[in-house]
């Protein structure tokens, strides 16, 4: 869902069912929706050269430059959390955390560990098999907490009696770390770039009156690229056994 007005622009998957109708897989799903909000801004400027009883000889302007107006132009999604998946011969469970994210407007819960269990038809019950935990952190720059970011810092697979099978780490670029979600220090392609912008608008000069006007940001190529910030908290390399 985006915008004001609710729309449904995705459908739960509920079952699968093989050409023969012989195996199906089910899908189940916590209860309840979780609100995301993802924030971001436009930006529109307006330059209004209005001429009143022109002549050539004497026109008479009634400027209204930069008129500048931002707008939150957040996205709102409500979603369903899988829960289960549950197949013939066993079934798999999403497990979420306990706490809520701490990144701003994130969802609800982070997943926290994936169990797959088999069936023991001797039993009549579930047995685990595998246990896949993750472990997780956030990048915040400086004390901001507006430009906190979930992360995965390494996951371990489990055995179903608790050992421990194979562990895999994550190493991320944090040379740079990336600013508030509504920051205007983004290339054209929404990039971070590091630029101190004040605007969104590049800088540039348009006719106004019988001369010219500059308008938009402070700095000539704010929105351009640059390799070294783009790259800020990406994947580096995965740690394995």
């Amino acid at each position: 869902v985006s915008g004001t007005l609710p729309k449904t622009s995705a459908w739960l998957l509920d079952n699968m069912i093989s050409q023969d109708s012989r195996d199906t897989i089910s899908f189940a799903y916590y209860d309840g929706q979780d609100k995301v909000v993802i924030p971001d801004v436009t930006e529109m400027w307006t330059i209004e050269d209005n001429v009143h009883n022109f002549e050539s000889s004497a026109p008479i302007y009634y400027p209204n430059p930069n008129l500048g107006v931002v707008s939150d132009n957040s996205s709102i999604i409500f979603q369903r959390q899988l829960k289960e998946i549950n197949f013939n011969g066993g079934k798999v469970v999403l497990e979420l955390d306990s706490t809520l994210r701490e990144d701003p407007e994130a969802g609800k819960y982070a997943l926290n560990a994936i169990k797959v269990y088999t069936y023991d038809y001797v039993t009549s019950q579930f047995r685990l098999i595998k246990d896949i935990r993750f472990y997780k952190s956030y990048f915040i720059q400086g004390s901001n907490l507006l430009t906190k970011r979930l992360r995965l810092d390494s996951l371990a697979v489990l055995s179903g009696s608790g050992e421990l099978l194979q562990k895999y780490r994550f190493d991320y670029n944090t040379d740079k770390i990336l600013p508030d979600y509504t920051s205007v220090s983004k290339d054209f392609w929404g990039y971070f770039n590091g630029k101190a912008n004040s605007s969104l608008i590049p800088q540039m000069t348009v006719p106004y009156g019988l001369g010219s006007v500059t308008i938009g940001r402070n700095l000539p190529n704010g929105r351009k690229p640059d390799n070294d910030y783009m790259q800020a908290c990406i994947l580096k390399r995965i740690i394995y056994p």
